[in-house]
């Protein structure tokens, strides 16, 4: 008889690991501490991942997927360059308000070069934003000479690094105000026009 999976202990795991490589590093959050934070035995976490690298992957490929779903539900929804970049930053900006742990985990895997975005959700990523350069160029938004990988850069990098900024307090100042989506999608679409 196959062993049942107990969801909950399976998100305690992927939340233990979230928390621990925000606030201890990849290499020092062990299996050991993160089964101890959720809550289950060591081995526990191995009979769903061959080694926390592939738990760690797992859940910077599913934070990943969710910024591509979104991306990809605004380009269906929004008939303008200029909505989808606005609701996008602010998808990313209320996020890092309400789960500011997660936002801090996906910064760190993105800039961490033992970790790749998955390439399936590359693609994806790459391919929404070719429609929304193609997009933009028809309609008078984008330059000519902007790439998508441009639109990327500016869009999730900015979003991204200010959110950081606010979190490390590099201004002086942690908030995350309502406005600054606004202001970072205003700064993304003026380096495009």
């Amino acid at each position: 008889m196959a062993k049942s999976i107990d969801t909950s202990k399976l998100e305690r795991i992927k939340d233990a690991t979230v928390e621990l490589v925000v606030s201890h590093g990849y290499n020092s959050a062990s299996v050991s501490l993160i089964a101890k934070q959720a809550g289950v035995a060591d081995g526990y976490l191995y009979r769903f991942y061959q080694s926390k690298y592939d738990l760690v992957s797992d859940i910077f490929k599913a934070k990943v997927e969710q910024l591509a779903d979104v991306l990809d539900d605004l380009y269906s929804q929004k008939s303008t360059v200029r909505e989808v970049v606005y609701k996008f930053v602010a998808h990313i900006i209320n996020r890092a308000k309400e789960a500011p742990i997660q936002t801090k985990f996906l910064f760190m895997l993105i800039h961490d070069y033992t970790f790749e975005i998955d390439k399936g959700v590359a693609l994806r990523l790459k391919e929404t934003f070719e429609k929304l350069v193609l997009k933009g160029q028809q309609n008078g938004e984008i330059n000519a000479d902007v790439t998508s990988e441009d639109l990327y850069v500016l869009v999730i990098g900015q979003s991204l690094l200010y959110i950081d900024s606010r979190f490390r307090k590099h201004f002086g100042n942690e908030v995350l105000e309502s406005n600054m989506a606004e202001r970072v999608a205003n700064v993304c679409l003026k380096a495009i026009n």
